[in-house]
């Protein structure tokens, strides 16, 4: 049986990790997330905090992690090459989807085309119906809508 102890980050916290967590903990604050008596001790837990697991249990059960926290910076430019590149990801894909629903689409109607022009020459059979001497040729010319 595994100890609970054992799935816990042991790893000693650095001053960065404190300052991270007392950022989130300011936001969720400010954005009233945390009332002052609980912002109050899970910044006094945060600042005595050796290990990480104890800064996760600080941070536990707030509702909204924010991606980016106050005072640090987002690289704009690299935000958007990440999106561009996410774009062309998609339409890849997509591109590739529409190509094998038009192969497929294609070979269906390719299908149901002959089997349409089976199904007339069976029919010109049974009536005797020859479509080359006929005057109105053959009883249906099958065509694809444009």
């Amino acid at each position: 049986m595994t100890n609970k102890l054992d799935n816990l980050d042991w790893t000693r916290c650095t001053d960065a990790d404190r300052e991270k967590v007392i950022d989130w903990l300011d936001w969720a604050y400010i954005n009233s997330v945390l009332d002052v008596i609980e912002y109050q001790q899970r910044i006094s837990e945060a600042i005595e905090a050796k290990h990480k697991y104890q800064l996760t249990q600080t941070t536990e059960q707030l509702p909204v992690k924010p991606t980016v926290y106050p005072g640090e910076t987002v690289d704009l430019q690299k935000l958007a090459e990440e999106i561009l590149e996410l774009e062309d990801v998609v339409i890849s894909i997509l591109r590739d989807w529409l190509q094998a629903v038009s192969d497929f689409l294609r070979a269906e109607w390719e299908i149901i085309q002959s089997a349409l022009t089976e199904a007339d020459r069976i029919n010109n059979q049974r009536h005797g119906l020859d479509a080359q001497k006929s005057p109105f040729g053959p009883i249906r010319k099958w065509t694809r809508a444009a």
